[in-house]
C-alpha cells in the first residue's frame, strides 16, 4: 500500500488515502516524492461543488499522481482563489502571491527531498471584457505577468518544474459578475499561443523547468459541457464555465498526465 498525502492549507492540514500500487521495494525503479502546488482560480479551487478539499482538480489530480507508477508520495496545497487574475497573482507585497510562496516553502520544509511542482491554470478571469482586477489583460501583458510569477518562485525554489496548462474553454455567453461573452473566448485562444511562445522561449534560456500543460481539456469541454459542467444562470443565458465533479476528474486526469510527461519526459520518445 502507498499513501498519497493532500495538504489544504499553508498550516499543513493533512489528510492521508491509500491506494494500490505496485511496491517499490520490489521494483527497480526509484519512486518521485511531489510536492504540487496548484495555482488558478475558481476551476482550480472547485467553486460550487460540494467538498471540493475531495472533488476539486487539484484534490483528485494529486491522487491520480500518487496511483501513478513511478510516483512515491505526493503533498499538495491548493491554491486557486475564484475570480482571481495573473494581475492578483503578480509578485511583491501582495498576499495572493505570498500565499503561494507560502504554501510551496511549508511543503519544501517538511518534504525537502520531494520535486517541487507548480501546476497553473490561469487566464480564464483575464478575458473577461470587465470585472476582475486588471481585465482585459492583453497578450503582451499575460505573458508578462506569467513569467514575473515563475521567476518569483524560481527565485525562491530554484529545483522546481513549472506546468503551464491551457486554461479550458467556457461558452460564449458567459456573463455573471463579471463579462466574459465571446470576446473573453477569443481573447482565451490568444492566451494559449502565449504560453506556447513562454514554454518555448524557457525551453532556450532555463531548459528543464518550464513546460506546456494540458492543451486537451479545452476541447474536451467544448464538446462534454453539458455532461461535465454546472449549467449557470447568468445575465445572458444559462452558461458553461465551471466543470462539475466529472469534469474535475476529466480536467484532474489531463493535469496528471501533463505532469507526468514532464517529470518523464523519456516517455514520449
Amino acid at each position: 500500500m502507498k499513501k498519497f498525502i493532500l495538504t489544504l492549507t499553508v498550516a499543513l492540514t493533512v489528510m492521508t488515502a491509500s491506494a494500490e500500487k505496485p511496491d517499490p521495494t520490489t521494483s527497480s525503479q526509484s519512486c518521485t516524492d511531489i510536492n504540487a502546488v496548484f495555482i488558478g482560480n475558481s476551476i482550480t479551487q472547485g467553486a460550487i461543488m460540494k467538498e471540493p478539499e475531495k472533488n476539486s482538480p487539484p484534490a483528485q489530480c494529486a491522487q491520480l499522481l500518487g496511483q501513478a507508477q513511478g510516483i512515491g508520495t505526493v503533498a499538495m496545497f491548493n491554491a486557486g482563489v475564484s475570480g482571481r487574475t495573473t494581475v492578483d497573482f503578480l509578485p511583491g507585497d501582495n498576499p495572493m502571491f505570498n500565499r503561494i510562496a507560502e504554501g510551496a516553502a511549508s511543503l519544501r520544509n517538511a518534504r525537502p527531498e520531494a520535486v517541487t511542482v507548480f501546476s497553473m491554470m490561469l487566464g480564464t478571469n483575464d478575458s473577461a471584457s470587465k470585472g476582475p482586477t486588471g481585465s482585459p489583460v492583453s497578450d503582451a501583458d499575460y505573458k508578462k505577468n506569467i513569467s514575473l510569477i515563475i521567476d518569483s518562485l524560481q527565485a525562491r525554489f530554484p529545483d522546481a518544474i513549472f506546468i503551464l496548462h491551457r486554461p479550458v474553454w467556457y461558452s460564449a455567453n458567459t456573463h455573471n459578475g463579471a463579462v466574459y461573452l465571446a470576446e473573453g473566448q477569443r481573447r482565451l485562444d490568444g492566451y494559449y499561443t502565449c504560453l506556447k511562445e513562454l514554454v518555448g522561449n524557457y525551453s532556450q534560456t532555463n531548459p528543464g523547468h518550464v513546460f506546456m500543460g494540458d492543451t486537451d481539456a479545452y476541447e474536451h469541454f467544448r464538446s462534454a459541457h453539458e455532461e461535465e459542467m454546472f449549467a449557470e444562470k447568468g445575465y445572458s443565458g444559462t452558461f458553461y464555465l465551471h466543470p462539475n465533479i466529472e469534469g474535475a476528474k476529466a480536467l484532474a486526469r489531463f493535469w496528471a498526465d501533463a505532469i507526468l510527461r514532464a517529470l518523464r519526459p523519456s516517455a514520449e520518445k
